[in-house]
């Protein structure tokens, strides 16, 4: 232990309770979830309303790239926070719910996300992210392989 590391005299942190971890963690677990599926809430209605994005007189996707971008993070930040998979999976889920919601169109006839190449490529990508952020969390890390050192014929 260098001198950096060891604590100030008369700075050391309190002792906590036991009983404290019990009600720490399911508390952050749930901030935790809470946050995220308020970012996919979010981030899908953000992303539906650029999706009729023009530059120039030109569609852009942008709510395509933002889609691919962001949704794979809702699942793998909540897992590596928390260590709870299932629980991982309702932000993306909550994200689709989202973008489907504002895929529909209501009684008024609005459209939000329409049905062009830009609204079809917003849900096709922020689709498949969202399952590629769960396929992340769902499956566990693969063993190392092991390594070579000699050649096989033994020279």
């Amino acid at each position: 232990m260098t001198l950096q590391d060891q604590p100030l005299p008369g700075f050391e942190a309190p002792a906590r309770p036991a009983w404290w971890a019990a009600l720490w963690r399911p508390f952050h677990d749930a901030v935790v979830v809470l946050v995220a599926c308020w970012m996919a809430v979010m981030t899908a209605t953000a992303e539906a309303f650029y999706t009729p994005f023009r530059l120039l007189g030109v569609q852009l996707p942008v709510s395509a790239v933002a889609a691919l971008a962001v949704t794979p993070f809702l699942a793998t930040v909540t897992h590596r926070l928390t260590g709870l998979r299932r629980t991982s999976m309702l932000p993306p889920a909550l994200w689709l719910l989202t973008a489907v919601y504002w895929s529909t169109s209501p009684r008024e006839g609005d459209h939000v996300v329409t049905g062009g190449w830009p609204g079809l490529a917003y849900l096709l990508a922020g689709s498949a992210a969202a399952a590629y952020g769960a396929y992340k969390v769902m499956m566990p890390p693969l063993p190392p392989r092991p390594v070579e050192r000699y050649p096989v014929d033994g020279v």
